[in-house]
């Protein structure tokens, strides 16, 4: 009853699918592909908001809400893309419970990653905010290889900032004191090797680094 109320088509790089303050009239998703969504400062600066991974909804807060558009989203690559008429959702979750119930786990999702990133700006070190949005990233886009995770997205040094809360420049320090350690390294693309997870966790909860850390079980107290 669902899968018949939406439509195809097709999106290349870049495009954007809908702007910031757009009237809520469709809720997307793509089957295959990932989709940026950002907002765009007064001068102009791109901050990336979220990554949507493949299969997620988005445009779906706006939508429950009959509210306008919080932010763009672009296509990171050549992408199918599904949408369904806003309200015809509404009336499908009046109808289906399940289908409620999804929306409702989708939403709650999204609300902890926004407290944790409130509470990360609040508290936290850059390092620690760069190591949990780098956490984050692996656990939706993240790909096993050769022993190490690869983050399946290009993503610039102002992308990482702007994730985090902070300048440029401070990102630049931190990932560059990330590679040097040898808790990652960085493609020329722009696609990231998380060479040491257990580092990278670690930096996030502010804990000694893992040699320190197995020295200090044979300490007795």
């Amino acid at each position: 009853d669902l899968a018949r109320h939406f439509e195809g088509s097709q999106v290349s790089k870049g495009d954007y699918l809908f702007f910031e303050g757009d009237p809520s009239e469709r809720i997307y998703l793509a089957p295959k592909g990932r989709i940026k969504v950002v907002r765009h400062s007064p001068e102009g600066r791109e901050v990336l908001i979220e990554v949507v991974a493949a299969g997620r909804p988005f445009g779906l807060l706006a939508g429950v809400e009959k509210q306008p558009l919080s932010a763009s989203a672009v296509a990171m690559e050549d992408c199918a893309l599904l949408s369904i008429d806003t309200n015809r959702f509404l009336s499908l979750m009046q109808a289906h419970p399940s289908l409620s119930i999804s929306v409702i786990h989708d939403l709650a999702s999204r609300l902890r990653d926004a407290r944790d990133r409130i509470r990360s700006l609040a508290l936290e070190r850059v390092e620690q905010r760069i190591a949990r949005a780098l956490l984050s990233l692996a656990e939706t886009l993240g790909k096993r290889s050769e022993g190490r995770i690869v983050l399946d997205i290009a993503l610039t040094r102002q992308d990482i900032a702007s994730m985090v809360g902070t300048t440029v420049e401070s990102a630049i320090r931190t990932m560059s004191r990330f590679q040097k350690s040898g808790v990652l390294r960085t493609e020329s693309g722009g696609r990231i090797h998380i060479l040491d997870l257990e580092a990278l966790q670690g930096i996030a909860e502010s804990l000694p680094p893992p040699s320190e850390r197995a020295d200090a079980r044979h300490i007795k107290p």
